[in-house]
C-alpha cells in the first residue's frame, strides 16, 4: 500500500514531502531550542510519510539531498558513523530493498514505459517543436500512441511536456526564471537556502514526473519561486 494523502500519486506527494524535508533540515540547526524541537518531529514524520510513498525517485532524491545539506558534518568521524549506520538501516528495511531490487527486474517496466512516452513526444515535438500544440493539449496530442497500459495522462517530463505543448519560446522563458531565482545558491545559507534546495528537487523530479498535472503541486511551485525572491530581496535590504 503506498501513501499519497489527497495527491492522487504518490511520486507527487513523495516530491511535497521532500520540499517540507528541506526546511526541516534548516529548523533542527536553529538558535531556539523550540524551533530545534518542531523541526525534529516534523523531519521524523515527514521521513516516515516518505518511505510509505515507495516511491523510488523520491527516496533517491531524499538521500541526496540530505547528504548535501550535511556535507560538511560528514567529513568527521562521527558522521561517517551515522552515514553508514543510516545505509545499514535502509539495507534492512524490506520495502527499500525490494524496491530498489525491481530497477533491475525485467518485470519492472515503469522506467521503460517512461521511456517510450518521451520517444514519442519527441516525435511529436518535431512536428510542432516552435508553437507547440497549445497549453493542455498532451493528452489529445498523445492519444494516437499507444503505451501498453491505456491512456496517458501526463508526459512523465515537465519539460519534455511544456515544449511539446508551448513550444520552445516558453521552455526558454521558464529556464530563464528559474537560473535567476536560483542564482546565488551556493552562497546561500538558512531559509534562503532551504527553498532553493526544495526548488532543485522539484527541478530535478520534472526529468521522471510531470507533477504540475496536480494542481496543488504546480501552484506550491510557483509559491517556493515567489518565496525564494521575496527573501532575496529582504537579505539586499
Amino acid at each position: 500500500v503506498r501513501s499519497y494523502s489527497v495527491f492522487g500519486n504518490p511520486n507527487i506527494y513523495g516530491l511535497y514531502l521532500l520540499s517540507i524535508l528541506s526546511f526541516a533540515f534548516d529548523g533542527i540547526g536553529a538558535d531556539h531550542c523550540s524551533f530545534r524541537i518542531i523541526s525534529g518531529l516534523i523531519l521524523i514524520l515527514t521521513v516516515i510519510s516518505l518511505y510509505f510513498t515507495y516511491s523510488r525517485t523520491a527516496w533517491l532524491l531524499g538521500i541526496a539531498a540530505a547528504l548535501y545539506w550535511f556535507r560538511k558534518r560528514l567529513k568527521s568521524g562521527k558522521g561517517l558513523v551515522c552515514l553508514g549506520a543510516g545505509a545499514l538501516l535502509l539495507l534492512l528495511l524490506p520495502g527499500f530493498a525490494t524496491r530498489m531490487a525491481a530497477l533491475a527486474s525485467p518485470l519492472d517496466n515503469s522506467f521503460r514505459l517512461r521511456v517510450r512516452i518521451w520517444r514519442n513526444i519527441l516525435r511529436l515535438i518535431s512536428d510542432s517543436w516552435l508553437w507547440g500544440f497549445g497549453p493542455g493539449s498532451f493528452t489529445e496530442s498523445y492519444r494516437y500512441f499507444q503505451a501498453g497500459t491505456g491512456p496517458v495522462q501526463h508526459g512523465h517530463q515537465l519539460y519534455l511536456q511544456l515544449w511539446l505543448e508551448n513550444g520552445i519560446l516558453s521552455l526558454i522563458a521558464f529556464g530563464g526564471v528559474i537560473v535567476k531565482s536560483l542564482a546565488g545558491f551556493f552562497g546561500d545559507r538558512g531559509t534562503l537556502k532551504a527553498t532553493a534546495l526544495a526548488i532543485l528537487l522539484f527541478l530535478t523530479a520534472a526529468f521522471l514526473e510531470t507533477w504540475w498535472v496536480h494542481p496543488f503541486c504546480g501552484d506550491y511551485f510557483w509559491l517556493l519561486i515567489s518565496l525564494r525572491y521575496s527573501l532575496k530581496a529582504e537579505r539586499k535590504d
